[in-house]
C-alpha cells in the first residue's frame, strides 16, 4: 500500500476506528504540554469505566459502539451505514471542522452560504466515510497518549492493518459538555489542511459557488453509484 493509500485507509478508519484486539499495548508516550497545568494520561490506564468520559474513553466506546455494529451479520448493508453516519455525527465537530477547511475564505461569505458549505461536507464525508465496510477492519488500534488542557485535548493513537502502522493525532475540543472531533492529523498530514488546500484551489478557478457545485456533484456521483445493485 503507497502512502496516498494508506493516508485514505486512515482518515476514513480515525473517524470510525474497528476496535483494537488488544487495549494498552500502544508504544509509551510523553507529551510535553505548553501549559504546565495541562494532565498526560499515562499510557496504560485501565479500560473505561462508567464514570470516565475523557476524550480516549469517548473514542473507546466508539469503538464498542462500532465492534457491535459491525458483529450484527443480520443487519442489512444500508442500514449499518446509517448507524455509522449517526455515530460519525455524534463524534465530530462538522461547523468546526468546516470552518477550518474554509480558512480566510469563511469571512468572505455570508451565514446562508456557510451553512450550506457546512452541510455539504458534512454529506460528502459521511457517504466517503460508509462507502467501504471493509475498510474498518483493522488488525488493532492502540491509544497510547491523551493531554487534555482544558477544554481542548490531543489523543494520539496507532492504527495497524497488516504490516502497515499508521499514527493519527485527534483534536478535540468540547461542544456544550460533549468532547468532539474538530481535526485529525495523518502521517503528519491535517484533514483540516488537506481539505483546506484543495478547496482554496477549487474557489480560486470556479469562485465558491463553484466549489459548491463540485461537492453536489461528488455527493450525486456517490449516491448513484451506492444505488447500482
Amino acid at each position: 500500500m503507497n502512502r496516498i493509500g494508506r493516508i485514505l485507509f486512515a482518515l476514513t478508519l480515525a473517524l470510525l476506528a474497528f476496535p483494537p484486539a488488544s487495549r494498552g499495548q500502544g508504544v509509551t508516550a510523553t507529551v510535553y504540554p505548553e501549559n504546565p497545568a495541562a494532565v498526560t494520561a499515562p499510557a496504560n490506564p485501565p479500560a473505561a469505566g462508567p464514570a470516565e468520559s475523557g476524550p480516549r474513553a469517548i473514542l473507546r466506546e466508539r469503538d464498542q459502539t462500532i465492534k457491535e455494529i459491525m458483529a450484527d451479520s443480520n443487519v442489512e448493508e444500508t442500514k449499518v451505514k446509517a448507524r455509522l453516519k449517526v455515530l460519525i455525527n455524534e463524534i465530530m465537530d462538522f461547523p468546526e471542522l468546516a470552518r477550518l477547511s474554509l480558512g480566510t475564505y469563511l469571512k468572505r461569505i455570508g451565514p446562508a452560504e456557510q451553512e450550506k458549505f457546512t452541510r455539504l461536507f458534512k454529506e460528502l464525508i459521511e457517504i466517503t466515510s460508509t462507502k467501504k465496510l471493509d475498510i474498518f477492519k483493522a488488525d488493532r488500534v492502540d491509544y497510547p497518549v491523551e493531554t487534555i488542557q482544558g477544554n481542548k485535548a490531543i489523543v494520539r493513537s496507532q492504527l495497524y492493518k497488516g504490516r502497515e502502522k499508521v499514527e493519527v493525532v485527534y483534536s478535540l475540543h468540547k461542544v456544550k459538555g460533549e468532547w468532539k472531533i474538530y481535526d485529525m492529523v495523518v502521517d503528519e498530514l491535517g484533514l483540516a489542511e488537506n481539505y483546506r488546500t484543495q478547496f482554496n484551489k477549487i474557489i480560486r478557478e470556479k469562485r465558491f459557488a463553484g466549489l459548491l457545485r463540485q461537492m453536489q456533484s461528488r455527493i450525486n456521483e456517490e449516491k448513484k453509484e451506492s444505488a447500482k445493485p
